[in-house]
């Protein structure tokens, strides 16, 4: 039998960072959590598509998960992630 694998629990404010992969190469991202998703809620995109760019489509996840802002530059809208809770690392 095997056990569950717990991840760990991130707050809102928390810096951390993941590494995804697009276009045949591996980007390691870091930002900040700006809210945390409660296991099976819809996260729906409109409360943020006027302050951030979406890099992801909405949906639900079956464990706590995590929106992430990123911050590219000073004037740049911030990029709004949703990554696998698993992939997060402080």
């Amino acid at each position: 039998m095997s056990a569950i694998k717990e991840h760990p629990k991130f707050q809102v404010g928390d810096e951390v960072h993941w590494k995804s992969q697009a276009n045949a190469s591996w980007i390691e991202k870091q930002g900040k959590i700006i809210k945390v998703v409660p296991p099976y809620f819809t996260v729906r995109c409109y409360p943020y598509e006027h302050t951030h760019k979406l890099m992801f489509d909405g949906g639900q996840r079956c464990q706590e998960s995590y929106l992430v802002e990123v911050q590219l530059g000073s004037t740049a809208k911030p990029k709004l992630y949703w990554p696998r809770s698993s992939k997060l690392k402080k």
